[in-house]
């Protein structure tokens, strides 16, 4: 439900305050055990992203691989760069176990990511002197987020998670005020506001709309982060004019009006509005709108030129079920396309450079 486009691997400049900080003597080495880190099989890649020339040789840096989209490639390196990192450099130790967990969730082995991440929670868990100052928050917030990955609790613990969390950042807020430093009080209170919006996209995860909904309502004056969640919740539940309401008190209100008018039924001024938009996610609910409207080729037309442009792993399984409502032989389709993105140009930009075997619904 998250408005933001930005990635797990992307660098957020506000999330660490500005000034030098002081890196406590933190014993780290536990995540140099090799133990903890998994083998990353290749089963799920499809065949042509294996076999193919853009596969990077050996000896690629992690930057280059991050660069390129090689989300498989560079979790896989990491463990060996952990065991050659000094113990004492934790800063570099923080950033690569980020890296190497995003890139799990990345190439769709969150589980994976939920298992290698124990460790480090339970350290944090049982209060270790100085461990929260060195775990970047960043890595705090994807910790907890993993926390609901197959809970058999139904992520509730991970809610819990995020309460807590907030209690922290509420008293650092408090603690900062209390020292006047405006600066590091304006992060906090940003983290706050941050907390009480992964709160709300954590309910609606877990199924519990009404629930987020009430959140929403007690985190004060909507703002367009707020009213956005509130749109989509609404939508989910069917309330199309509490919806529309919601999205009235955007200042940009362009987004989410032709969900509006697909909800209402109205498909040609979905279509039209979409049509106007040059995202690669106005492209895709454009033509989930075309093919509702029985405009199947056309639906089709629109996904492969997405899939040549930027393809996304939720645009490849559209087209995917496009071809098997138009072919009887539907699987050389999705051979050709796969073939066709595995010998175009690397990008980090939709999801990574790898497909699977079920991003082509094979």
């Amino acid at each position: 439900m998250r408005k933001s486009s930005k990635g797990p691997l992307d660098v957020d400049e506000a999330t660490e305050p500005r000034t030098p900080r002081v890196v406590p003597d933190v014993d780290l080495r536990f995540l140099q055990n090799k133990a903890i880190y998994h083998s990353l099989p290749t089963d799920g890649v499809h065949p042509a992203f294996i076999a193919s020339d853009n596969q990077p040789p050996a000896g690629t840096s992690l930057a280059e691989l991050l660069q390129g989209g090689y989300f498989r490639r560079a979790a896989d390196l990491i463990p060996g760069e952990l065991q050659t990192c000094p113990p004492a450099d934790v800063e570099r130790m923080m950033q690569l176990l980020f890296i190497r967990l995003a890139c799990l969730i990345l190439i769709g082995r969150p589980a994976l990511a939920a298992a290698e991440a124990i460790p480090l929670t339970e350290v944090l868990g049982r209060g270790t002197p100085g461990i929260k100052v060195v775990v970047p928050w960043n890595l705090r917030l994807l910790l907890v987020r993993l926390q609901s990955v197959d809970a058999a609790d139904g992520g509730r613990r991970g809610i819990m998670s995020l309460y807590a969390l907030a209690a922290e950042v509420r008293a650092r807020a408090r603690e900062a005020l209390a020292e006047d430093d405006q600066q590091t009080f304006e992060l906090w209170s940003q983290r706050l506001k941050e907390m009480g919006l992964r709160v709300a996209d954590a309910l609606a995860e877990m199924g519990e709309l009404e629930t987020a909904q009430r959140h929403l309502d007690s985190l004060g004056e909507a703002n367009d982060d707020i009213s956005y969640r509130k749109a989509l919740l609404n939508l989910r539940m069917g309330d199309v004019e509490s919806a529309r309401h919601a999205v009235q008190q955007m200042r940009d209100k362009t987004e989410l009006e032709p969900l509006l008018n697909l909800a209402d039924d109205n498909l040609n001024e979905a279509i039209k509005a979409w049509m106007q938009e040059n995202t690669p996610l106005a492209a895709n609910n454009q033509a989930v709108a075309k093919l509702y409207s029985g405009h199947i080729n056309a639906s089709r037309r629109t996904l492969e030129e997405l899939s040549i442009r930027q393809p996304f792993p939720s645009s490849l399984y559209n087209l995917g079920t496009v071809y098997d409502l138009c072919s009887v032989q539907s699987a050389k389709d999705k051979q050709e396309l796969a073939q066709k993105i595995a010998t175009g140009k690397p990008q980090s930009m939709c999801g990574g450079w790898e497909k699977s075997n079920a991003d082509f619904k094979v």
